[in-house]
């Protein structure tokens, strides 16, 4: 996890609503419902656990992940970033996204992927490095819950010079008793299916 940040004069400082802090437990479970439903059609399951704090072996140390998942063949992994921040999120969050990404894919030798979540936006440079990256981003409002949620996908727009944001919500109206399996598409407004869930 990024455990902190260096501020003026060298010092180091917290980031505020880090997911790493107790109080952001229900965001970070959230996200982690989140990327489990993206994921669930294709059969992903926690790479340990529950899939949240996931505490993995990185070259000679060891580093706790906000999420974690594996593909059903072994061969990938999924993790996953939870920034329930009062603002934008700067560049450095990717880039300490990516390192942990690079050094999964070398201990592990699987394909290792990674999402950052974000309850407020994320600032236009961490976008352009995101989709160099080929780093997924997602904001996910803190005030939501599993049965009602929106999750806004975005995009650096350069003419406009500025972030859009895709967004697709996911919504349980009333409770259904099935006899069969149920798959959900999560579609956007042009028709795109974002995500599916399982049968």
């Amino acid at each position: 996890m990024l455990q902190g940040m260096t501020g003026p004069g060298g010092k180091r400082k917290l980031g505020r609503g880090s997911a790493t802090k107790p109080a952001d437990a229900e965001y970070q479970r959230l996200c982690a419902y989140t990327v489990r439903f993206m994921r669930s059609a294709e059969g992903w399951e926690p790479l340990a656990g529950d899939g949240i704090d996931v505490e993995v072996k990185i070259g000679t140390g060891e580093v706790t992940l906000d999420i974690a998942l594996r593909s059903p063949d072994q061969t990938r992994i999924l993790i996953g970033e939870c920034r329930g921040w009062a603002r934008n999120l700067p560049k450095e969050h990717i880039f300490a996204l990516r390192a942990k990404i690079a050094d999964l894919a070398e201990t592990t030798g699987e394909k290792v992927e990674g999402i950052l979540f974000a309850s407020t936006g994320f600032q236009s440079g961490l976008v352009r490095l995101a989709e160099g990256y080929r780093i997924r981003l997602a904001k996910v409002r803190r005030d939501q819950n599993a049965a009602a949620f929106t999750i806004a996908f975005p995009e650096y727009d350069p003419a406009r010079r500025k972030v859009l944001f895709r967004k697709a919500g996911v919504g349980i109206t009333e409770q259904v008793n099935l006899s069969e399996a149920l798959r959900v598409e999560l579609s956007s407004p042009d028709g795109q299916v974002i995500a599916t869930s399982a049968p």
